[in-house]
């Protein structure tokens, strides 16, 4: 089942609920803020301040909701976030920049499993 991406958010009705993640390109997202009402405006306002590309999603906020700050998003809510953050990454026009750093990251480890004699598919120990 194919997921459709998020709608930029609107503002024909008032926030219910919001979830910043934080994503570098370098490990998983996580949830560095969450709330609802009035604390969702204030998220929102800040991301809008800050020219950070805002979707809707209710129940993807809703599950993310559940995390604590600071939680790194779980596996069952990884395709779903990817979604959001490729679109995200894409209209503010970082996603070179995060696919770069990820790139590096991914080189760094594969070094580092070279030089310590490991073989690139079997996992470090």
């Amino acid at each position: 089942m194919s997921r459709n991406i998020p709608k930029p958010k609107s503002e024909k009705h008032p926030i219910s609920r919001a979830v910043a993640l934080k994503y570098e390109g370098t490990e998983l997202p996580q949830v560095v803020a969450t709330g609802q009402h009035l604390v969702a405006e204030q998220i929102v306002a800040r991301a809008k301040a800050a020219d950070v590309p805002l979707v809707e999603d209710p129940a993807l906020a809703d599950m993310l909701a559940s995390l604590d700050i600071g939680d790194h998003i779980p596996n069952n809510l990884f395709r779903a976030v990817a979604e959001v953050l490729s679109y995200a990454l894409y209209v503010s026009g970082k996603h070179e920049e995060v696919l770069k750093r990820a790139q590096q990251t991914r080189d760094e480890a594969q070094n580092y499993r070279s030089n310590n004699g490991e073989k690139k598919d079997e996992p470090p120990e």
